[in-house]
C-alpha cells in the first residue's frame, strides 16, 4: 500500500534519502513541516510524500531530491534581488525561531518538566513540534546546495563552466566558526554545577542523553579529544585559518562580477545557516526528549522508547488509549509511516520486505564498478571500507579505515578523525561531513548515494577524493 502510494507521488521525481539514529519523535515529527500550514509562509509548493522507517537501529526518510534542490533555487532567486543590507525573510524568521526556543531551553529544564501535569506536557509537546517544523522550513534551503546546483546557477550567470572549479574551491574553504569549534569552546567553559547546560551539545536526531549520564559523557569527549590542552591547540590552528581564508576571499571576491558575488555570498550564507542551526535543533531535540521521557513516564512505559511517540498520536488520542503500549512494541520491531501532508498511513508488517523494495527505488549511482560523488575535501586513499550508520557501529571502526555513512553528525567527529578518508551518501557543499572533512584535512566524497549498501565492511577501496569516484578494488571474504 505505502509503496505504491509512494511510488505514484515520485513519478516525475528522484527518490532520495536521509538515514541515521533518527527517532520518530525528533525527526519523524519535524517532517510536517514540509506541507502546509508550515511550507506555504515561503513557497508555493511542497515535499509532496514522505514515508519515515524506523527500527530500534536506525530511521531512515525517503523524499523527492527534485523537490529538496527546488527550495534552494528558490530561495537563490529571492536573494539574488535584495538590495544592500536587506535580508532574507526566511533569514530574519530564523532568528525569531531560535530566540524562542533558547527561551524554552531556559524555562524548561528537567526538573521543571518532571512538575509538569499530562495536560501541561501534552500542550508544550505540540508547541515543540510546531516551532521545530517552522525551524525545519525557514532553513530547509540551507540543507540541498550541492555542487551540481551551485554549478547550475553559475553556468546560468556566466554562460560557461570556465573558472567554476576555482569559484567551487573557494566557496568550500571554512570562514566561520563551525559547530566543532564552538562545541570545542563550550567543553572549554564548562560548568560543573549546571549540566543541563551542556545537555543539548551532546543530542543527536533519536534521544537526548538523560543527564544522569552528561558528566561521564563529556568526560569522554574530552579524553577522546586529548584534554583541554589538545582543545585549545586545535581552537588556535583552526582560528588562525580561519582568519586567513577570510582574507584570501575577500581578495578572491573582488574578480567576480556583482552577479556571481552574489552566488557566492549565497553559497557562504547557506554553509553558514547549515552549521549554526544545529545549536536550536539540538536544544529543541533536548526539551522534546526530556518531554517524552516524562509523558511515557507518566503512562507507564519505558522512558527510552519515547523515541516512538509519534505527533500524529496526540492529534488522533491515539496515546490516551490502553493499547497503546501494544502499539510502541510493534514500532520497535519496525515501522513505516507515509504522509503526503493531508492523511498518514503506518505499516508495521513486512518492515523488511518494504525497506528492501524503498532502497531499490533509489537512484542507483554506480557504473562500471564505479561510484561517483561529489569531492567535499581533496586527497586519494586506499584502505578497508567501514559502514557506520549509528552509534552502535563506532566500538568496530579502526584507525585508517574508510568511513562510510549515510550522513556524519557531531558524535562523528573522533569517527571522522581516525578514518583515513569519509564516504556518505547524502549532502551538498553545505552538510557536516563536508565541512569537518575541509577542517580535518580528510579526503572525503559526499553525495555517493548507495555508497553505504554498494561497499561492505572489509572492502578494499580506492577512494579518489581529487575526482569524487570510489572504486572496489577486492571484495571482503
Amino acid at each position: 500500500m505505502i509503496i505504491k502510494r509512494f511510488t505514484l507521488d515520485m513519478k516525475g521525481g528522484e527518490i532520495d534519502k536521509q538515514e541515521g539514529n533518527f527517532s520518530l519523535l525528533l525527526l519523524g515529527n519535524i517532517l510536517y513541516g514540509g506541507f502546509s500550514p508550515y511550507i506555504n509562509k515561503y513557497y508555493d509548493f511542497d515535499f509532496k510524500a514522505f514515508v519515515f522507517m524506523s527500527d530500534e537501529k536506525l530511521g531512515s526518510v525517503f523524499f523527492d531530491n527534485i523537490v529538496y534542490s527546488k527550495f534552494t533555487e528558490e530561495v537563490f532567486n529571492k536573494y539574488s534581488k535584495l538590495k544592500e543590507n536587506e535580508e532574507l525573510e526566511e533569514m530574519n524568521d530564523y532568528k525569531k525561531i531560535k530566540s524562542e526556543i533558547d527561551e524554552l531551553y531556559s524555562n524548561y529544564s528537567p526538573e521543571k518538566i518532571q512538575n509538569l501535569a499530562e495536560k501541561e506536557s501534552k500542550d508544550l509537546m505540540v508547541r515543540l513540534v510546531n516551532l521545530a517544523c517552522y525551524l525545519l522550513v525557514s532553513t530547509v534551503y540551507s540543507e540541498a546546495l550541492s555542487n551540481e546546483l551551485i554549478k547550475k546557477l553559475y553556468i546560468k550567470i556566466t554562460g560557461s563552466e570556465n573558472q567554476f572549479e576555482r569559484f567551487l574551491e573557494e566557496n568550500s574553504k571554512p570562514v566561520f566558526e563551525s559547530f566543532l569549534i564552538r562545541m570545542d569552546n563550550i567543553l572549554l567553559e564548562r560548568s560543573n554545577n549546571n549540566l543541563y547546560e551542556m545537555q543539548w551539545i551532546l543530542c543527536d536526531y533519536s534521544l537526548a542523553p538523560e543527564i544522569s549520564k552528561i558528566d561521564s559523557m563529556l568526560k569522554r569527549v574530552i579524553s577522546e579529544k586529548g584534554g583541554d590542552g589538545s582543545i585549545r591547540k586545535e581552537l588556535s590552528e583552526k582560528t588562525r585559518e580561519i582568519n586567513k581564508n577570510k582574507i584570501n576571499l575577500e581578495s578572491y571576491k573582488r574578480t567576480l562580477s556583482d552577479k556571481l558575488k552574489k552566488l557566492f555570498d549565497f553559497a557562504q550564507l547557506t554553509m553558514y545557516l547549515r552549521d549554526v542551526r544545529k545549536e536550536p535543533i539540538q536544544k529543541i531535540f533536548t526539551v522534546t526528549s526530556n518531554l517524552g521521557r516524562h509523558m511515557f513516564k507518566i503512562r507507564g512505559l519505558k522512558a527510552e522508547d519515547a523515541r516512538y511517540l509519534f505527533y500524529e498520536d496526540l492529534k488522533t488520542g491515539l496515546y490516551d488509549k490502553g493499547s497503546y503500549s501494544d502499539i510502541i512494541s510493534k514500532r520497535k520491531k519496525g515501522s513505516v509511516f507515509y504522509s503526503n501532508g493531508k492523511e498518514v498511513i503506518s505499516e508495521y508488517d513486512n518492515f523488511d520486505e518494504v525497506k528492501k523494495q524503498l532502497y531499490g527505488l533509489l537512484s542507483v549511482n554506480n557504473a562500471n564498478g564505479e561510484l561517483k560523488g561529489n569531492v567535499a575535501s581533496k586527497g586519494h586513499v586506499k584502505a578497508k571500507a567501514r559502514i557506520v550508520l549509528s552509534e552502535s557501529d563506532f566500538m568496530d571502526f579502526k584507525e585508517g579505515e574508510v568511513l562510510i555513512t549515510s550522513m556524519t553528525r557531531p558524535e562523528f567527529v573522533p569517527l571522522m578523525k581516525k578514518a583515513s578518508a569519509i564516504i556518505t551518501d547524502e549532502g551538498g557543499i553545505t552538510c557536516h561531513a563536508a565541512i569537518i572533512s575541509r577542517e580535518i584535512n580528510k579526503p572525503c566524497i559526499i553525495g555517493a548515494k548507495t555508497a553505504t549498501i554498494t561497499i561492505k565492511n572489509g572492502d578494499l577501496i580506492d577512494v579518489d577524493a581529487n575526482k569524487g569516484v570510489i572504486k572496489i578494488i577486492k571484495r571482503a571474504k
